[in-house]
């Protein structure tokens, strides 16, 4: 006996409950339930939910399953030490973002070649005026949309894809931006897959994640509603198939070509102290976080590295001058290089006649000869975490959150030239790996590797950790450049030019939070050559806004024109 499903899909309580489902799939595809397969099924799963209603209906459930994955997916902000302002965060930040997922369904029903009558809806939505007069019932819907021709649900389906990329490309640098766990990111195991980004950055992998989502969607949809056309789904799915199958294929090439050989390597000692956050910010506890992290040194410097590393924040506000000599002698002693993070600080402009100065957060660079001879200063810096927005403007704003006007952003600097062999390092700090522009900036020609120091020990033991490191693969595929990673409680690793994570801290218990050191020896450019530039290098993020000029067209086309249907 045939299952009327239609009148199941036409009450809003299902609907309701498939876009929930959909944004728990979602939050599954990344770490730590590390399920990718989800992010090939959500976007699919939740474009249905928006069948045989009209675009402001389609709004609101992208919203609602955009607010499940971001509530889900960034639970760890609720454990930074501050119980009143991670709550607001967290509830502020998944709010604003899931404002991008409800803005895609409105674009994708909003341009669908098939519009939706409120005049005849069962929910009292929709909008009138389209090419085609539908019912509320999601049978008919679906029967509508497969008149149309195949090219224009090809057309559809694509635009789709498209406005997807788009959207998320925007979240990432509009209002400074939040570059963090876009839908490709959960693909960084998929080494094959992702190796695209070296053309298209992330938004390659994203594009070709929604757009065989869709396509499967749709496919589906066929087998559901017309049952007696019984191999047609494969039209559907066969365009975006064939293009991820093709860039597997090169992808899977790409990654097993020879590595050249180097004749120059660096051994880096990197130490992850795994200080909690609320005894970074205790004075009493100084002392007690600077022999710690010494005692690391010192069995690190056991090991006869090249470069000793600490991570971001990792030296004590309050060093004393005593102990500030102790990490000299160390250094000169072992006549070994000390890059580690800290505070910076620089006198400004006196406006009232009272000195002031304002912090930095910073990398450091002495020599084996305790010369202080490089300085990296953090240049995007974390909203309301390193500064408050337009505090300088409204004094008020710098004594409502705890940041006050918070830290100075710094310029583009030249690299580190580290040890005997002269390696050229481009430094960064913590957040800015997940930006991709700074990243371009950053890398040269003659860069040997990248180097990130990180403090995630706001979060505690979380995904934030793993999270993190995922997003900043795709930094070393999109520049075709090794990354370290040096951090405070994980993920302390090195990342090859493909993306593979070849080595990854784990202390005694196997985890990344704990405490320890990771000796890694680095290949490092061959003598007398250069970094070959990828096409994202070379042009950036033009993908992304190829996407963003074709959303805006199709939105200004669904105004003024309508599709053809057959």
């Amino acid at each position: 006996m045939a299952i009327d499903w239609t009148k199941y899909m036409r009450r809003p309580s299902l609907r309701t409950t498939i876009a929930l489902a959909a944004g728990l799939i979602w939050a599954s595809a990344f770490p730590l339930l590390n399920f990718p397969i989800g992010a090939w099924i959500a976007p699919g799963l939740l474009l249905l939910t928006g069948l045989g209603t009209d675009p402001r209906a389609a709004f609101r459930r992208g919203y609602l399953a955009g607010l499940v994955f971001y509530l889900v997916s960034l639970y760890w902000l609720l454990h930074i030490p501050f119980p009143i302002g991670n709550i607001s965060a967290w509830l502020a930040l998944s709010g604003f973002c899931a404002l991008y997922p409800a803005t895609w369904m409105w674009v994708c029903w909003k341009t669908c070649p098939i519009q939706f009558d409120s005049a005849t809806s069962t929910n009292g939505l929709g909008i009138g005026g389209g090419p085609i007069r539908l019912s509320g019932n999601v049978r008919q819907a679906a029967d509508q949309l497969f008149n149309t021709s195949w090219v224009t649900r090809q057309v559809w389906i694509l635009s789709c894809a498209i406005s997807f990329t788009a959207l998320e490309f925007t979240r990432g640098w509009f209002l400074t931006g939040f570059p963090w766990n876009f839908l490709g990111a959960s693909q960084f195991r998929a080494i094959p897959l992702i190796q695209i980004a070296e053309f298209t950055g992330v938004q390659g992998v994203t594009f070709i994640v929604v757009w065989v989502s869709l396509s499967v969607a749709v496919g589906a949809l066929l087998v559901v509603a017309r049952p007696q056309i019984r191999f047609a789904w494969k039209n559907e799915i066969a365009p975006a198939l064939l293009v991820m199958l093709i860039l597997v294929s090169w992808g899977v090439t790409k990654t097993m070509r020879p590595v050249q050989a180097s004749d120059r390597n660096i051994t880096l000692a990197l130490v992850q102290p795994s200080i909690p956050q609320n005894l970074i910010f205790d004075a009493d506890e100084s002392t007690n976080r600077f022999r710690q992290i010494m005692e690391l040194s010192r069995e690190a410097l056991a090991t006869d590295p090249d470069v000793l590393v600490w991570p971001e924040a990792s030296l004590p506000v309050s060093l004393s001058k005593e102990f500030f000599a102790e990490i000299m002698e160390l250094i000169t002693t072992n006549s070994t290089p000390f890059i580690f993070g800290g505070l910076d600080w620089e006198e400004e402009k006196p406006t009232d006649g009272e000195r002031k100065f304002r912090p930095y957060n910073s990398a450091f660079y002495f020599d084996e000869h305790g010369g202080h001879t490089g300085t990296y200063r953090k240049q995007r810096l974390v909203i309301f975490g390193e500064y408050t927005p337009f505090a300088k403007w409204f004094p008020l704003l710098g004594k409502i959150f705890p940041v006050g006007v918070g830290f100075g952003s710094g310029e583009l600097p030249e690299p580190f030239i580290v040890g005997q062999q002269n390696a050229r390092i481009a430094v960064n700090i913590c957040f800015e790996d997940n930006f991709a522009d700074v990243l371009r900036d950053e890398v040269k020609s003659d860069t040997d590797f990248v180097l990130n120091l990180t403090n995630n020990g706001w979060f505690s033991e979380s995904a934030a950790q793993w999270q993190h490191a995922a997003n900043a693969i795709f930094r070393a595929v999109e520049n075709r450049v090794s990354m370290v990673r040096c951090t405070n409680n994980g993920l302390t690793c090195w990342i090859d030019e493909y993306g593979r994570l070849r080595e990854i801290f784990r202390d005694e218990n196997d985890s990344i939070y704990g405490r320890g050191i990771k000796t890694i020896t680095l290949p490092l450019l061959p003598s007398g050559t250069e970094r070959q530039t990828t096409l994202y290098h070379r042009y950036g993020d033009w993908f992304g806004w190829m996407c963003s000029a074709i959303t805006v067209l199709a939105i200004l086309r669904s105004r003024f024109k309508k599709l053809p249907t057959e």
